[in-house]
């Protein structure tokens, strides 16, 4: 294979950077319906719970906010790699700008941002990094929620 034109290239790199900016805005939005179906199907739970007079109800409702969680943590994952490749590509352009040359290590296609699998390795550093409490606030106080939901149902 031949050498690839510095401009052609340079194009790449941009169309790549574009859908790299796309993904993340996707994942974003997916994170944030996972949000409202974790409330809305919890309170539903918590609803029937206390309609049916059943305590173990609300346990499921637990469950469906652990799940919901879970599920976020995959997706936030995703999006700190396409985020973490993102970041790469904006490096490799500047390099490209100022040297007026393709970066020998560019390697086309979103797929690269994909490259590492899911690990539960790294998701304590997603879940308790302080740039993210927020998050980790909002699942513990839904499960919260569900918990005195569950045991006020005992009482009634």
């Amino acid at each position: 294979m031949g050498e690839i034109d510095p401009k052609e290239s340079f194009a790449l790199m941009l169309t790549d950077f574009e859908y790299l900016q796309k993904s993340i805005d996707k994942f974003d939005a997916q994170r944030f319906a996972i949000k409202n179906w974790a409330v809305t199907s919890s309170g539903a739970i918590l609803a029937v719970a206390y309609g049916s007079r059943r305590p173990i109800v609300g346990i499921g409702g637990v469950l469906i906010v652990l799940f919901f969680g879970f599920l976020e943590i995959i997706y936030l994952e995703m999006q700190v790699s396409v985020i973490e490749r993102s970041n790469q590509l904006e490096g490799l352009i500047n390099r490209a700008r100022a040297e007026k040359n393709s970066p020998p290590e560019y390697v086309f296609g979103i797929g690269q941002a994909f490259a590492k699998s899911f690990s539960f390795h790294r998701v304590p550093k997603l879940i308790f990094r302080m740039g993210r409490i927020h998050i980790t606030s909002f699942y513990l106080g839904l499960l919260l929620a569900m918990l005195l939901g569950t045991f006020g149902v005992l009482l009634v």
